[in-house]
C-alpha cells in the first residue's frame, strides 16, 4: 500500500512551467481533485507536504523544496519519519527515455541518469521504491538539461498532469500490479512535434 507519494521538480517560479516540473504538476492535480476540507498542507523536512486520508487510509504527497539534484535531502528523512518501506513510497518524475505523454509505472531500477533519483539512492540508501515516469522525450536541437528546462505552455503540462493524476488515482485503488498493467500495456500515443509542445497543442 502506497503511503506517501513524491512528485520531483525544482521550486522557484521561473521553474514551474518546465519538463522536469511534471512531478510537481501530478502532485498538485491529484491534490485539486480532493475536497479541500480533507486535505491539510503542513512544510517540514524541507518538502511541501499534503496530508489526507484515501480509502479511510493516511495518505502524503509531497513537493520537495530543495533542487532536483539535491531532492534525496528531502524524501530520505520524510520517508524515515513515516517509517515507510520503499514499496509504499512512489516517486513521480520526468523520464526522457518515454516520448512525451507517455506514462510507464516501474518498480525499483536503476536512476537512468536522472540527478533527482541519484540523490535519493544515496540518501535513502535504497533504490527499490516504485517510480510513476512522465514521458517528456529527448530533443535532437537541445541538450537533455536545456530541453527539460525549457518553459512550455501551461495547458500543455496540464494534460500531462491529468494524465499523471488518473494514474494515480488508479494505483490507490487497484494497486500497483493492476495500475502496471493497465497503464504500462497501453499502446503508446504518437509523440507531439515540437511544434506542437511550443503551441501547446499536443495531444496526451
Amino acid at each position: 500500500m502506497i503511503k506517501l507519494i513524491v512528485g520531483l521538480g525544482n521550486p522557484g517560479g521561473e521553474y514551474r512551467n518546465t519538463l522536469h516540473n511534471i512531478g510537481f504538476w501530478v502532485v498538485d492535480t491529484f491534490v485539486r481533485r480532493q475536497p479541500k476540507k480533507s486535505v491539510k498542507i503542513v512544510r517540514d523536512f524541507r518538502a511541501k507536504i499534503f496530508q489526507m486520508e484515501w480509502d479511510h487510509e493516511p495518505l502524503w504527497l509531497a513537493k520537495p523544496g530543495t533542487f532536483m539534484n539535491l531532492s534525496g535531502n528531502s524524501v530520505a528523512p520524510l520517508a524515515k519519519a513515516m517509517k515507510a518501506e520503499a514499496d509504499e513510497v512512489l516517486v513521480i518524475h520526468d523520464e526522457a527515455d518515454l516520448d512525451p505523454g507517455v506514462l510507464r509505472f516501474k518498480q525499483g531500477g536503476g536512476a537512468g541518469g536522472h540527478k533527482g533519483l541519484k540523490s535519493i539512492f544515496e540518501r535513502w540508501a535504497t533504490r527499490d521504491f516504485p517510480r510513476l515516469r512522465m514521458g517528456v522525450g529527448k530533443s535532437l536541437d537541445e541538450d537533455l538539461s536545456e530541453h527539460v528546462l525549457r518553459p512550455i505552455p501551461e495547458d500543455s503540462l496540464q494534460k500531462w498532469a491529468e494524465k499523471g493524476a488518473d494514474a494515480l488515482e488508479l494505483l490507490l485503488r487497484e494497486g500497483m500490479v493492476q495500475a502496471m498493467n493497465q497503464v504500462n500495456r497501453k499502446p503508446e500515443e504518437k509523440p507531439p512535434s515540437s511544434n506542437e509542445l511550443d503551441s501547446g497543442t499536443e495531444s496526451c
